[in-house]
């Protein structure tokens, strides 16, 4: 029924622009939609998305079984700005997922808020290029599970400053951004 009565206004001269506009609309709705599906975020009891990205805020960052000084200490993070994903809030507690997907708590003391990253490029270290091209020049290579702090993402790569270096690297090889992070895209 629709299939016909598709073909009878593509024949008819006037309506063609009409069904012209009207796919045009179904095919933007559906791919904004498809978009906000891929990514459903709500906000937690701070008001803050959930899921969203932060790092450790000290040395050494406690991990327990659950939202409290009472549950046990499942394992603890010794760095600063190790990226985590707060998946979950209760009161002072975030529940956290890191990049290898193992949970557990966290006081909100230990996190900030911030845009750092982890490279997750395989088994071989990846070029940090000096623009966002592959074809650009390499300023240094980049081991897996370096961490790094995001200043803007464009075209599928981030600009990115880690230890001494500064540069860019496809956005699919960093671990610590959402779809909506920075989407100058």
């Amino acid at each position: 029924m629709v299939v016909l009565l598709i073909r009878r206004c593509a024949k008819n001269p006037l309506l063609r622009p009409l069904l012209t506009l009207g796919l045009c609309l179904v095919l933007t709705t559906a791919a904004l939609s498809s978009r906000a599906l891929a990514e459903q975020r709500t906000r937690g009891q701070s008001g803050l998305l959930l899921p969203r990205f932060v790092a450790t805020s000290e040395a050494k960052a406690n991990v327990r079984r659950g939202p409290g000084q009472e549950y046990p200490l499942l394992w603890q993070y010794q760095g600063l700005g190790i990226p985590l994903e707060i998946i979950a809030e209760y009161g002072h507690w975030r529940q956290i997922r890191d990049h290898e997907g193992d949970e557990g708590w966290m006081h909100m003391r230990l996190l900030r808020s911030t845009h750092r990253v982890m490279v997750q490029s395989g088994p071989h270290a990846i070029a940090l290029k000096a623009r966002p091209d592959t074809g650009a020049s390499t300023r240094a290579y980049v081991s897996n599970g370096a961490l790094g702090k995001v200043s803007q993402c464009s075209q599928g790569w981030c600009e990115i400053a880690i230890g001494d270096y500064d540069g860019w690297l496809p956005r699919d090889k960093l671990w610590g951004l959402h779809a909506s992070d920075f989407t100058d895209d």
